[in-house]
């Protein structure tokens, strides 16, 4: 312990006091001000590898011990290829841009996998190549990216089928059927 000049004992050297962390605003909110100045003062900043493996683990539910790779739905990971892009595009023009159902040409319109949904697609490789990855398993099927099986048919005539968003196929999978982890 240190005596000071006036014979004092000295508890605090000034060394500690960041040591165990400073406590004064323990159990204090911040007001919403500075909460927005806080929040604005990080955008643009990236964050570290680290924190996002953290925060990838935690959207996952997952312990970041068992976290392996960032995980992305199977369906979005494929729709995002060049392969994918290529494939839709042949079928549009194959059909000349036209609906297949009602015969609207040009209107906003999408490409479905016919007359197997994609989602079987994924369900039988899944079955098949469960020790693969089945990104690659499906990227490499000829069958999936063949221009026969797909049409092109408007928003309106897509939302009727029964493949729409897997309407009745949603029982089918599990979680961990649809994401590559």
């Amino acid at each position: 312990m240190k005596i000071t000049e006036k014979g004092h004992p000295q508890f605090n050297t000034g060394r500690t006091w960041f040591k165990n962390g400073n406590k004064l605003f323990l159990g204090r909110r911040h007001s919403k001000k500075t909460r927005t100045k806080i929040s604005l003062s990080k955008i643009g900043k990236p964050l570290s590898l680290e924190h996002r493996k953290k925060l990838s683990a935690s959207h996952q539910k997952i312990a970041i011990n068992n976290w392996r790779e960032f995980s992305r739905k199977t369906y979005r990971r494929i729709r995002g290829t060049l392969k994918y892009s290529e494939w839709r595009k042949q079928v549009f023009e194959r059909d000349n841009f036209t609906c297949q159902i009602c015969g609207v040409r040009g209107n906003k319109l999408h490409v479905d996998h016919f007359p197997k949904p994609m989602c079987l697609y994924i369900k039988e490789n899944s079955e098949m190549f469960p020790e693969k990855d089945l990104y690659d398993v499906l990227m490499m099927d000829g069958i999936l990216w063949n221009k026969k099986s797909g049409r092109t048919l408007c928003v309106g005539c897509h939302r009727k089928t029964d493949s729409y968003l897997n309407r009745n196929f949603k029982g089918l999978f599990t979680t961990s059927t649809l994401t590559l982890l």
